[in-house]
């Protein structure tokens, strides 16, 4: 069923003819081989045999991330092949399976060599993880000279991921000392790698953002998640957490459908804390549809065990 459910011509349009690597995640071992490996290899030579009179592919079963939280591109690919090639990621599970195209890699290693390790260390690690405001970026559609804004900014960490890609910065947060280390880490960007973007940076409240209607192209950032919790709460303190933080998120994405355009979108985080009792989160599905946005399903970031998890919304104005 998975065969025959796959985008061929979607695949054909997107692929290169080079070598395509493959990583494929299974729910459970028992007849992998079998029922799984071997006709997805068939179907695969197949397929690519279409632009490549001798295709060359590249297979990597890893069923030791099927109950992970992430599906990731295979180790080996990524070493081997990366950045001259393609690869395919192919996720089943007991009741969906996903299928999906390995749009860019992310090096740790090139990410050190760049010199983020060595930029105003006493501020950055204090910051969101690089990674993250990458995916945050990219989720916001995000493009080379638009302008994107974060209006919970903190020392820019989103801001310089976006500078990176040659886009405009706009930067705000309530607190200033924090808005004055993400002009100075923007204007370090700027400094090291020759970026011909602008930022603007300064003090401001989310809640009432001073910037004309329609004037950005794209929004990405991650607001007050919440004291941090070192053990589950009871579900009435995480229901109070909530109830401190809905607020918050209510009146800021009222203010972005504002500044935003029409048919652009927004990336925003929310917590999502567990309980002994359950799981409770901010509603920003239904505030953001009440305002006026399209809401995409919510991608989970973070661990099994963590208390508190990232939920990521992309907001579409309509």
């Amino acid at each position: 069923g998975l065969l025959k459910s796959l985008p061929v011509d979607f695949i054909l349009n997107r692929l290169p003819p080079a070598e395509i690597g493959v990583s494929l995640y299974f729910w459970h071992e028992s007849a992998f081989d079998r029922i799984v490996w071997q006709p997805l290899n068939e179907f695969l030579g197949s397929l690519l045999s279409k632009i490549s009179p001798t295709p060359s592919i590249v297979t990597s079963a890893e069923t030791k991330y099927a109950t992970s939280s992430y599906i990731i591109p295979s180790e080996s690919f990524a070493r081997d092949y990366a950045g001259k090639n393609a690869e395919l990621i192919v996720g089943i599970g007991k009741e969906k399976s996903y299928f999906a195209i390995v749009e860019a890699l992310y090096d740790i290693i090139a990410e050190v060599k760049r010199g983020d390790s060595l930029l105003r260390p006493q501020h950055w690690k204090f910051g969101m993880r690089p990674r993250l405001a990458k995916i945050l970026v990219n989720l916001a559609r995000a493009k080379q000279g638009d302008i994107l804004l974060d209006p919970f900014c903190g020392i820019g960490t989103v801001l310089k991921e976006a500078m990176l890609n040659d886009i405009h910065v706009i930067g705000r947060d309530l607190d200033g000392s924090a808005a004055k280390f993400a002009a100075l880490n923007c204007n370090d960007t700027i400094k090291y790698y020759g970026k011909n973007v602008s930022y603007d940076i300064k003090a401001g409240d989310a809640r009432k953002i001073e910037l004309a209607d329609s004037s950005v192209d794209a929004v990405a950032t991650e607001p007050f998640l919440g004291e941090v919790l070192r053990q589950r709460p009871k579900q009435d303190y995480a229901n109070n957490i909530i109830n401190t933080l809905r607020p918050v998120y209510t009146s800021c994405l009222q203010e972005v459908h504002r500044v935003l355009k029409p048919e652009k979108y927004c990336c925003i985080i929310a917590p999502l804390i567990s309980t002994g009792r359950g799981q409770v989160r901010v509603d920003v599905k239904k505030i953001a549809q009440n305002i006026g946005f399209e809401v995409k399903a919510p991608l989970l970031e973070g661990e099994k065990q963590q208390i508190v998890k990232r939920e990521i919304y992309v907001l579409k104005k309509l």
